[in-house]
């Protein structure tokens, strides 16, 4: 949508539509890089029908943007059925200016779920590198990556040391081509965190639980300090 004009309604055009099939179709989000280009993933769709992840850059032609899928998600141990918005982020790489981060809700060596990195590479185009989660990290990822200083936190629905429903809140130590994880905490009986996670100026990060354990059960607000 673009700001209102004098009459003060807003405006809204469609950019683009997706395909389906190799071109993906149900986008779970986008970001946005600094020179224009709209990167992306879609839960279905692609080689395998598990998902893409997708670059639309502008067209000569105004308001058309133009379609590249930069990876196709197998439902294998790369992850599949990307559910979540992805970011850009510094990558430890001379030859690349950013990487694009983001969570898949399925595969994994367990079918779990986990987070890949999408860097270009001079050779070949592409690579990913991919982390997979695990029953004493959580299972299905249930936010957007917040990269703060090189570090990511995200949530996941279940699966923590406590309980198969409780979810977690974890935090990513990229080193060159690995991804270190430590558990910040782990819920316990049916929270299950939900939405993207906030972080403050002094580091504490603020998050939403889809239920308990409140003493109402409709959900709660949380904050996670160091």
């Amino acid at each position: 949508m673009t700001p209102p004009s004098i009459s003060g309604k807003w405006s809204v055009s469609f950019e683009y539509d997706f395909p389906g099939g190799s071109g993906g179709c149900q986008p779970a989000g986008i970001t946005l890089s600094a020179d224009g280009v709209i990167y992306g993933v879609t839960t279905y769709g692609g080689a395998s029908n598990q998902g893409i992840v997708f670059a639309l850059s502008p067209s000569p032609v105004p308001y058309q943007y133009i379609e590249t899928v930069l990876y196709n998600f197998t439902g294998g141990t790369d992850g599949g059925l990307p559910s979540q918005p992805p970011i850009l982020a510094p990558v430890q790489n001379p030859g690349a200016a950013f990487a694009i981060y983001g969570t898949t809700a399925s595969g994994g060596l367990q079918n779990l779920g986990g987070v890949f990195e999408l860097v270009p590479d001079y050779y070949t185009g592409a690579w990913t590198e991919y982390f997979p989660f695990s029953f004493s990290s959580g299972r299905i990822p249930s936010s957007a990556l917040l990269e703060s200083d090189g570090d990511f936190y995200g949530a996941t629905a279940t699966g923590t040391v406590y309980t198969d429903a409780g979810g977690s809140i974890f935090q990513l130590y990229p080193n060159y081509q690995i991804l270190n994880e430590t558990v910040l905490h782990s819920f316990e009986g049916p929270a299950g965190p939900s939405g993207n996670l906030i972080m403050s100026n002094n580091g504490v990060l603020y998050g939403t639980t889809v239920s308990g354990p409140g003493p109402a059960g409709f959900g709660t607000v949380y904050r996670l300090k160091p």
